[in-house]
């Protein structure tokens, strides 16, 4: 049965679409990350690597098949920002899981950056490759008889397919670049060779994807993840990719089966874990994201994250007692992160619990004075309680921080519409003068 949309890629069409998409931005298949050391504390703090683990967990720049840094865009090309801080115009909405984006981009970075699941465990389709970020494989079979002679070619494969899988990745890296340029075609053709190299280079079969993607062929794009599944039968992250991309073409339970075997296939990793939930969410699993976020809690006792995560799933689902339960929790493990305090308030305030929304709004700006979501959630219920004089003074606080940007215009309105508000009062209280006779 057909996926998506048909078509061939032929030149013609593919020059068509250079023509109309000349401009478009890079492919990269990762956000931009600050650095190593920031990678490496995200990954500890939300527990998906140990402290003593996260030095061999980050993600080198420098590997020689590691996705590049690029654009903004996200693993699944989403393109929101992975910073829970990012001012925004007007209040954020309190059940929007902002800030498991960047958790499941440092999931999905650390997880693609590694070795693949059968090269780690020496399998694979019967060939040594050294791709993805990976180390090489073992032989499929047992080793056999032969002495020094047969460890001499042993040795001499591996540094044939070491050699191979270097000019697959620059082959790759070749294609990103031309992509960026907007030579479609030109990509296309270094992707296939460089997969006729490397078969098992994961790189270029997520580059081959995104790039069908990009063009708008939907079949060709799944084609490549299924390409992908065949050639490492055994790689999770084969499984996890083709499961977004099924649910970003409406495939929802070819999706689902996907992100089961991707499951499956990574008990006990914490990574696993917030990638699974969140793309359930996005299918509208209710009951699998909960299970997948309650078993991340339960893995990783210490993550404020894990918890953070299980309090927004608890207050989408309506039972904010839990929720403030586990930001609660949060909190207490984060003492100095805004964050968890910033969604209390959120919870309060829709409970209509406004006292209690203003505390927990004023503790966040406490802890990060710049924080301008939680300025912005503290003087629009400053106004709904009716101070409006405190509700200026923080609205204020936010066009000084970011003045011109969208959150000083949303500001501006703010203070215009209770100075409206304020002068209809003023003027509704003046008393009237007696008519005449």
């Amino acid at each position: 049965m057909a996926r998506g949309r048909t078509g061939g890629m032929s030149r013609g069409r593919v020059l068509l679409v250079c023509a109309l998409a000349g401009g478009t931005a890079g492919i990269f298949i990762f956000a931009r990350m600050g650095g190593v050391g920031e990678v490496r504390a995200r990954l500890s703090a939300a527990g998906l690597i140990s402290a003593v683990d996260a030095p061999n967990a980050s993600v080198s720049a420098l590997a020689p098949n590691a996705p590049p840094p690029g654009d903004a865009s996200s693993a699944d090309g989403t393109g929101t920002s992975p910073d829970p801080d990012a001012g925004e115009a007007g209040a954020p909405d309190p059940n929007d899981p902002e800030f498991m984006d960047s958790v499941v981009k440092n999931a999905v970075a650390s997880m693609f950056a590694g070795p693949s699941d059968a090269a780690r465990r020496g399998q694979g389709n019967g060939a040594e490759t050294v791709s993805g970020g990976g180390a090489a494989g073992a032989d499929a079979g047992p080793e056999p008889p032969g002495g020094e002679k047969d460890e001499g070619k042993k040795g001499t494969d591996k540094a044939d397919a070491k050699a191979l899988a270097a000019k697959a990745g620059a082959m790759t890296a070749e294609a990103v670049a031309a992509m960026k340029a907007g030579r479609f075609d030109e990509a296309l053709g270094l992707l296939e060779k460089s997969l006729e190299l490397d078969p098992a280079n994961r790189q270029a079969y997520q580059t081959l994807a995104t790039l069908n993607r990009r063009l708008g062929l939907a079949d060709q794009e799944l084609s490549a993840y299924d390409r992908w599944m065949k050639a490492l039968p055994d790689d999770a992250v084969a499984r996890y990719m083709a499961a977004q991309a099924h649910a970003r073409n409406g495939y929802d339970q070819e999706a689902a089966a996907r992100l089961r075997e991707f499951q499956a296939m990574n008990p006990g990793d914490l990574r696993a874990y917030p990638m699974a939930a969140d793309l359930y969410r996005k299918l509208g699993m209710r009951a699998e994201e909960g299970a997948a976020l309650q078993q991340w809690a339960a893995d990783a006792p210490g993550s404020p994250d894990a918890r953070r995560a299980l309090g927004d799933y608890h207050r989408r689902m309506g039972d904010y007692g839990a929720a403030l339960a586990e930001y609660e929790a949060a909190a207490a493990m984060a003492p100095g992160d805004p964050a968890a305090y910033l969604q209390m308030g959120n919870t309060y305030r829709r409970l209509g619990q406004y006292g209690d929304a203003l505390a927990q709004y004023e503790q966040a700006v406490a802890l990060r004075p710049g924080n301008l979501a939680a300025l912005s959630q503290l003087a629009e219920t400053q106004r709904q309680v009716g101070n409006y004089s405190a509700a200026i003074a923080s609205y204020e606080r936010i066009i000084a921080a970011e003045p011109g940007s969208q959150q000083a215009a949303s500001a501006e309105r703010g203070i215009s519409r209770m100075e409206r508000d304020m002068a209809r009062a003023a003027q509704a209280a003046k008393p009237k003068k007696p008519k005449g006779r």
